[in-house]
């Protein structure tokens, strides 16, 4: 089995391919990995800028976790802030809260005083920088970018081809779904075997 996860701002799409764990409501969790800017910030406006975001985020309106998904921007001019939280398609309104709490209150041990942070669970992915990703309606933050996987060997020529006809299909499923813009799907890659698929749009494109 192959596990492949990615998140990749310039083309506004999160794909992952993954055995999906059903996760237990309001455990924490599951920690996936994170991006770190190597740009340290001594502006300690934008840092109580950013204080405030994250706890706008964990505040955030109920049916904002509905929907899974937010972009806020906190602060003024250089001080400003940009932020956005995306859920798990197939998750309660509840258990993306949790997620967002969590994720938010561990931050600053993942990346103290960083002037950009993707921090991806499981269960939900939340970031921040001081670009404005959100200019003219368009994203346009490309630094961010999470991997990860497994060791286990496959063959490349019949992986990689059951790999794209799947996510070709989710792909188009979560581009056309009227909602969370997501879709899950498997195929049978060998008689042992089972490849999954999950695709996750920003659900305001």
């Amino acid at each position: 089995m192959s596990a492949y996860t990615s998140l990749n701002y310039t083309y506004l799409l999160t794909f992952f391919i993954a055995i999906l764990r059903v996760s237990a409501q309001l455990q924490d969790p599951t920690y996936a990995g994170h991006s770190c800017s190597d740009r340290i910030s001594t502006n300690n406006v934008y840092l109580s800028n950013l204080k405030s975001l994250l706890t706008s985020f964990s505040n955030s309106h109920a049916s904002l976790f509905s929907e899974g998904f937010n972009f806020l921007a906190k602060g003024q001019d250089n001080g400003t802030v940009f932020g956005i939280f995306l859920c798990r398609g197939d998750l309660s309104p509840d258990v993306c809260r949790e997620c967002v709490l969590f994720a938010s209150s561990n931050t600053q041990s993942r990346c103290l005083r960083g002037k950009e942070l993707l921090i991806q669970y499981d269960e939900c992915m939340l970031g921040y920088s001081d670009r404005n990703i959100f200019m003219d309606g368009i994203r346009t933050w490309s630094t961010p970018t999470i991997i990860t996987w497994n060791n286990q060997s496959v063959r490349p020529d019949r992986f990689k081809d059951a790999m794209f006809s799947l996510m070709n299909k989710s792909s188009m499923e979560a581009a056309d779904s009227k909602e969370k813009r997501f879709a899950v799907n498997k195929s049978r890659f060998t008689l042992s075997q089972t490849l999954y698929a999950f695709v996750q749009c920003i659900p305001d494109l």
